[in-house]
């Protein structure tokens, strides 16, 4: 999947939209309200999907831990049967995006960034952890 369209107003109240291209050429539409941006260490914004229903609360966190960044995504649904509905293509979205997040930094800093991917199921909750070697700033 690649990203054709890319706008945002990153500021509480802000609003932002992404169009990916699907590999067999369709497009998906992702859309959002920033709802607390505290850079470079928290946001939290809505999420919705042009094919889906389903409005999602995604909280962004990254944190230090022995020398490395994680990044903590914990996606909120509003119920347990949509985010048992959604989990395998999220976990499966979030494994992928994650793969080419350690790409970009391997090629852009050139150090390897050794990355692990934990995901788990909480009651309305999916969160994935990502551990990668990276500057503090990022």
């Amino acid at each position: 999947m690649s990203l054709v369209t890319y706008e945002a107003d990153v500021r509480v109240g802000g609003t932002f939209r992404y169009v990916f291209r699907r590999p067999r050429g369709a497009n998906m539409e992702m859309r959002g309200v920033y709802k607390e941006v505290d850079p470079p260490h928290r946001w939290v914004h809505t999420e919705t999907y042009d094919f889906s229903p389903i409005k999602l609360l995604v909280t962004m966190v990254l944190d230090e831990a022995r020398g490395k960044t994680v990044l903590t995504q914990t996606i909120l649904y509003s119920s347990k049967e949509e985010r048992d509905g959604d989990f395998d293509a999220v976990a499966s979205s979030a494994a992928d995006i994650y793969a080419k997040l350690e790409h970009y930094l391997e090629s852009s800093k050139g150090t390897p960034s050794h990355g692990q991917i934990g995901c788990g199921k909480a009651f309305r909750r999916l969160q994935a952890a990502h551990r990668v070697s990276a500057p503090r700033y990022l």
